[in-house]
C-alpha cells in the first residue's frame, strides 16, 4: 500500500470515527450533547431555528417535544450505521485500492458532511466557523464530540488525500499505489 493511500484511510477512518461518535451520543443522550455555549443540541437548535424557547414548546406541547426527541435520536443512529458502514469500506476495500470503494467514500462522505454542515446553518446551532470565534478557549476544549461535528474541519483533513489516493489518478501521475 502507497504512503499516500495509507495516510487517506486513516484520516477517512478518523472523520468517519467522528461521525460514529457523535451519532452514539445523539442517539444515547442527547441531553447532554453539547451545542453553542453549553445549550443541548437539540435545544440550541431548535431555538436556533425557531427563535422561540424550547423550555415553552416542552411545557405547551410535550407529545411535540417527545417527538422531535425521537427524530433526533433516530439521527444519530442514522449517522452510526453510516458511520460504521464507511468504516467496514475504508478498512477492507479502500485500503486495497478498489476503485468502487473510493468513489463510494467520496461520494458517501461528501453527502453525509454536507448535509450535517447544512442541518448546523439551517438550525443556526453549530456554524461551521464557530470553532474560530468561540468566546473561551476552555469552552472548545470541552466539547470533544461536537468539535468531530465541524465537518470542515474533517473535509480539508480528508481532502488533500482523496484525489491522489484513487488508483486511476495515481497512475496517471506514474505513482505506485
Amino acid at each position: 500500500m502507497g504512503r499516500r493511500r495509507q495516510v487517506a484511510w486513516i484520516l477517512i477512518l478518523i472523520v468517519d470515527g467522528g461521525l460514529v461518535a457523535w451519532g452514539a451520543m445523539a442517539a444515547i443522550s442527547p441531553d447532554h450533547l453539547l451545542g453553542p455555549h453549553g445549550v443541548p443540541i437539540l435545544t440550541a437548535g431548535y431555538e436556533g431555528f425557531t427563535g422561540t424557547s424550547w423550555t415553552d414548546l416542552a411545557a405547551t406541547s410535550p407529545a411535540t417535544a417527545r417527538y422531535m426527541g425521537v427524530l433526533f435520536r433516530m439521527y444519530g443512529i442514522f449517522n452510526v450505521a453510516f458511520g460504521l458502514m464507511a468504516i467496514a469500506i475504508t478498512v477492507t476495500a479502500f485500503r486495497r485500492g478498489e476503485v468502487w470503494a473510493w468513489w463510494a467514500l467520496l461520494i458517501g462522505n461528501t453527502i453525509a458532511l454536507v448535509s450535517a454542515m447544512t442541518y448546523d446553518r439551517i438550525v443556526n446551532a453549530i456554524g461551521i466557523f464557530e470553532l474560530f470565534h468561540r468566546n473561551s478557549r476552555i469552552d472548545c476544549c470541552v466539547q470533544p464530540i461536537s468539535a468531530m461535528r465541524r465537518a470542515t474541519i474533517g473535509a480539508i483533513i480528508m481532502t488533500p488525500g482523496v484525489p491522489f489516493s484513487h488508483p486511476d489518478s495515481a497512475a496517471r501521475l506514474g505513482v505506485r499505489m
